[in-house]
């Protein structure tokens, strides 16, 4: 449970460093409820337009101002939201190697670093 409750602290730290209530923010999973806490607006990486829209409306596209992504997720993200984005910070975890499985504490990420772009206007 300690572990739990470190990795969730550092999650929020860099939310709350990061993400203003006027944000509307494209987030990895492991940071939606954080986010959601804070955020003005909040999509998740696999968003696709929501009831039953196959593509993202143009007017969703434009209020977006800032994802927190894994850098192989950036060329997809915008190409789904488009725009120029700058990249203004880094969320690095230090990931354990466990052997031959690579357990990394319990949730079997497969990132270590998450991105913060910001829309570059």
């Amino acid at each position: 449970m300690i572990r739990r409750d470190y990795w969730g602290q550092l999650f929020e730290n860099f939310a709350e460093k990061h993400i203003t209530p006027d944000d509307n923010v494209v987030v990895d999973q492991f940071m939606y409820f954080e986010a959601k806490k804070r955020a003005k607006g909040v999509f998740s990486i696999s968003y696709g337009g929501g009831h039953g829209l196959r593509e993202i409306p143009e007017e969703q596209k434009q209020l977006i101002s800032k994802m927190m992504i894994r850098e192989d997720d950036f060329i997809e993200m915008q190409l789904k939201y488009g725009g120029q984005w700058k990249i203004t910070d880094q969320f690095y975890l230090d990931l354990r190697d466990h052997g031959a499985f690579n357990y990394r504490f319990e949730d079997f990420r497969e990132w270590d670093t998450l991105v913060v772009y910001e829309r570059d206007q």
